[in-house]
This record gives structure tokens, sequence and C-alpha cells, in this order.
């Protein structure tokens, strides 16, 4: 029974991993591996079968090394173009700061408009609660003309009922078309929110 066939399993990885010590680091490592796999697909049962159809550890690294050695010679490496890669770079330098400023110029366009139709909506709030207010003032004063004189009281008395009228037909309306702006606007900051996160976090795993 000559030596190969007396080495267990581990005892024959021990020796072959000296003499594959020579290897880069991620070739040894490869190279370790597949003995690995090769001895757990042959089983405990087949072993010994298994050590003498590799032969001695210094056959079997002597084996993988040339077989390595040949595998890198048949792929080159892969080069790229001088100015493809210096264009790349520099497109990567110009592409991020652009895309996020214009996001930024979208979310501030966005922020804009929304306040915009607020403050509009919001004058117009206060615009219909002024109309109240000066319905009511108009009401009272005719109130106290009616001694003085009856008709003219009644005339302003009518226009400042209809005066009140409009601008409490106004206000809940108003109030409405600002409640719905505020909701509207806030959906629509938060779908912004969410659409920069989602290009920061895909330009972070690019």
């Amino acid at each position: 029974m000559n030596q190969k066939e007396t080495l267990s399993r581990e005892a024959y990885m021990k020796q072959l991993g000296r003499k594959l010590g020579k290897l880069p680091k991620e070739d040894y490592h490869t190279a370790m591996e597949y003995f690995r796999e090769y001895f757990e697909e042959a089983g405990p049962e087949n072993e010994r079968q298994a050590i003498a159809d590799l032969g001695t550890p210094e056959e079997a690294a002597h084996q993988i090394m040339e077989e390595m050695a040949l595998k890198k010679r048949d792929i080159p490496p892969k080069r790229q173009n001088g100015f493809l890669l210096v264009g790349k770079v520099i497109l990567g330098i110009f592409v991020v700061p652009i895309a996020a400023l214009l996001i930024l110029s979208g979310v501030i366009t966005a922020a804009a408009l929304a306040g915009s139709v607020v403050i509009v909506l919001a004058a117009l709030v206060l615009s219909a609660a002024a109309v109240v207010l000066a319905g009511g003032i108009c009401t009272i004063f005719s109130g106290l003309m009616l001694f003085r004189s009856p008709a003219n009281a009644a005339a302003t008395m009518g226009l400042s009922l209809l005066i009140t009228g409009i601008g409490l037909l106004i206000y809940p309306g108003s109030i409405y078309l600002t409640r719905e702006a505020v909701r509207i606007s806030a959906r629509g900051m938060r779908w912004i929110g969410k659409k920069v996160r989602r290009e920061k976090r895909n330009e972070e795993n690019r």
C-alpha cells in the first residue's frame, strides 16, 4: 500500500494546503474549496479511492496550479479604453450634481406653487370673513338709522343683509378649498420626498 492511500482526508488536505501556499490568496481559497467539494461529493466511504484518483498532494497541487495558470492565460484581463474611462469619470462628476439640482429645483417649484395656492385661498377666506363683518356692521348701523330715516335705514339694511349673505356663502366654500389645498400640497410634498429618497438610494447603490 503506497503512501497516498494511507493518508486520511484531513492529512491530505493539510499537505495540499502547504503545497498550494504559493498561490495568491483568492486562488488558494478557490483551489482548497474545489478539493473540499471533491471529497464531500465522494463521501467518507469513497475517501481512499478519491485520494488514489487525485494522486499525491504534490501531484494534485501541481495539476491545479497548471490549470489555473492556463485559465488566466486564456482569459486576458479586461481593459477599458482610456478616453472611455475618463469620460465615465467626468460624467459621474457632473451628472450627480446636476440631478441633485434638478430634484432640488423641482421641490422648490412645487413648494412655491403649493404656497401660492394656499396664500390665495387664505386671502379668499379673509375676504369672506371681512365681507361678513362689514355686512354685520352695516346692519347694526342701519338699525340705528331706522328712527331718523326709515327709508334709508331699510335700503342700508337690505344691502347689509345681502353683503352678509354673500359673505356667509363664500366663507364655508373658501375654508373647504383651503383645507383641500393644504391636504393636496402635503400629499404632493410627501410624494416628492419619497422620490428624492428613492433617487438617493439608487445613486448610493450604483
